[in-house]
């Protein structure tokens, strides 16, 4: 009986042994298991951390971007302010250039109007005046034709009256050389 016992102790120490290996190789596999456990989890904490950190730093962009939206968008705000400005200025000039041009055009058509009355009544006058200056002379070419007509009649008379004097003369003398004579006594 011993002999059972012993090998039954023996068994049992067997299985005991086999148990207590089997569960070392549990417990190993178990902290093998637990240390890539731990391996996995301090990635996951540290990628968590990194990611945490990148949503973070993205807030901070997007803060910074809403930022720069918003002041964007008020930016375009007071451009288009100052355009409507602008645009109503230039309408106004345009208006005041529109209202000057007008008024330009008005005194041009009354300046020439007025310039223009004098202008057509001196042309009038310039038109009578070179009418009767063709007249005037027309008058005194045919009055200069008719002195030229009456110059040669008067020296035409002025050569008869000439040889009638000195016929006159020759005859008188003739007479008055007679006369003297007869005076004399001859």
């Amino acid at each position: 009986m011993n002999c059972r016992r012993c090998r039954a102790a023996e068994n049992e120490a067997k299985r005991a042994t086999e148990v207590a290996d089997k569960a070392r190789d549990e417990a190993a596999t178990a902290q093998k298991e637990r240390s890539e456990i731990q391996q996995t989890a301090m990635v996951r904490v540290t990628q968590i951390e990194r990611s945490e950190g990148q949503i973070e730093n993205l807030r901070r962009k997007l803060v910074a971007t809403i930022d720069e939206a918003a002041k964007l968008h008020q930016s375009e705000a007071d451009a288009n302010s100052k355009v409507a400005l602008l645009e109503a200025g230039v309408e106004e000039r345009e208006k005041e250039i529109e209202s000057l041009m007008k008024s330009n055009n008005e005194q041009r058509a009354i300046t020439v109007q007025v310039i223009g009355n004098p202008l057509e009544t001196e042309r009038a006058a310039q038109a009578e005046a070179n009418r009767r200056a063709e007249g005037l002379s027309v008058l005194l070419q045919a009055t200069q034709a008719k002195l030229d007509l009456v110059q040669q009649e008067l020296t035409s008379v002025r050569l008869s009256e000439s040889a009638v004097d000195g016929k006159l003369k020759t005859v008188c003398h003739g007479k008055c050389t007679r006369a003297d004579d007869y005076e004399l006594g001859m």
